[in-house]
């Protein structure tokens, strides 16, 4: 990830520049609600330009489930709608005696049923599917909400500093779910019922978690081991772990800008990480779940392919050669082996390098389980030929 640095008078001119124009966006935010409790409601955010293909996003505040609002989550708005994206940003019930689990997480399941069912048609807002997002709590809810909808509903999950496996995060923080379960201790059942780890499914949506290491309010395992969880299970998930020793911030929940107030925009390299995650402007995203060889893109006169091994897939791809291509590999997960020339030289492949198999040779890749390769190789007509 690349280092942003500023010198002073810059940084001032263009943090000045950003402040008025997330206050003058704010002032265009509308409000729609979603049900007829006084806490079902949200802020709609619209681009600069609406559109029928836009990007609508789900977001959903954090607060332990109990605390904070939907303003506290109008950074990460704006930061989605000055990249082309319609986001509705709500309130739920906070936990307590009068809210118990799961008031909160039902509510985001109609605020998400309400998007999908056209409630914001009026604004020029009608998606086939969305995207869902939260931070802290609000990261639980956004997984919750996501992996509890129909699949095809969803775009796309992003949990940033998320509770996801709740066991280790009620071993640290028990008061959260006493407030959570209406003032009460939970049981395993209670647990389990707001557990995103019972809700893994191999046809879940993708997921991007973003996670500090030095994360002093939500555990840092709590993601790991949903990481492991959906992984394990061939969902497309990725996992951004960052260490910010040297910029821990706002009670080492390690996710707002110094230097700004708080909650006004993420750290740049969660920004960074979100864009690429959505293939927002500038960029398109691909991804190829399935197994054995998928084709992700196709350039001009170029393309890139994932390799992943899985149950079904014998690891072995058959001996081959290019007579007019080279050919690219990157071990991207997992252990792989390279077999080259007729005499079947072994390289055993590492991740961090890539190895370009030049014109000519014979070669042959072998794969352990749960493996993923990236291959990158012309098209037309390259002379393959096989064994």
């Amino acid at each position: 990830m690349k280092n942003y640095i500023l010198e002073g008078g810059v940084r001032s001119v263009l943090l000045v520049a950003s402040l008025l124009a997330q206050h003058a966006f704010a002032a265009g935010v509308l409000t729609a609600r979603y049900g007829s409790d006084p806490m079902q409601v949200g802020d709609l955010f619209l681009p600069a330009e609406v559109s029928p293909d836009m990007r609508v996003v789900l977001n959903i505040h954090g607060g332990g489930w109990a605390a904070m609002s939907r303003g506290d989550a109008a950074g990460i708005s704006r930061f989605l709608a000055e990249s082309g994206c319609a986001v509705y940003s709500i309130d739920y019930r906070l936990a307590g005696a009068q809210a118990p689990w799961p008031a909160c997480g039902d509510d985001c399941l109609k605020a998400a049923d309400f998007i999908l069912r056209g409630g914001l048609a009026a604004h020029g807002v009608k998606p086939s599917k969305i995207w869902i997002i939260g931070a802290s709590a609000g990261g639980h809810l956004a997984l919750w909400t996501g992996l509890n909808m129909k699949a095809g509903q969803v775009a796309g999950v992003i949990s940033i500093s998320g509770i996801a496996d709740p066991v280790p995060d009620c071993r640290d923080h028990p008061q959260r779910y006493r407030r959570l379960f209406g003032e009460r201790e939970p049981t395993p059942a209670d647990l389990d019922s707001m557990s995103i780890m019972k809700l893994v499914r191999k046809d879940g949506p993708r997921v991007l978690l973003t996670h500090a290491k030095e994360d002093t309010i939500v555990p840092f395992a709590s993601q790991v081991n949903f990481y492991n969880a959906y992984n394990d299970a061939g969902c497309d998930i990725t996992f951004r772990q960052y260490s910010t020793k040297d910029e821990a911030n706002y009670g080492g929940h390690c996710i707002w800008r110094k230097g700004l107030p708080i909650r006004e925009r993420l750290l740049k390299l969660i920004e960074d990480e979100i864009a690429h995650f959505m293939g927002l402007p500038g960029m398109d995203v691909y991804s190829f779940a399935g197994e054995d060889f998928g084709r992700m893109f196709a350039g001009s006169g170029w393309q890139a392919s994932f390799l992943n091994c899985g149950p079904k897939f014998g690891h072995r791809r058959p001996p081959e050669r290019h007579m007019k291509s080279d050919e690219l590999f990157a071990l991207l997960q997992g252990e792989a082996t390279l077999f080259i020339g007729e005499e079947g030289r072994e390289v055993r492949m590492e991740k961090g390098r890539s190895y370009n198999v030049r014109s000519g040779p014979w070669h042959q890749i072998v794969a352990e389980k749960d493996s993923r390769v990236l291959v990158i190789e012309n098209t037309g007509d390259i002379g393959t030929e096989r064994r």
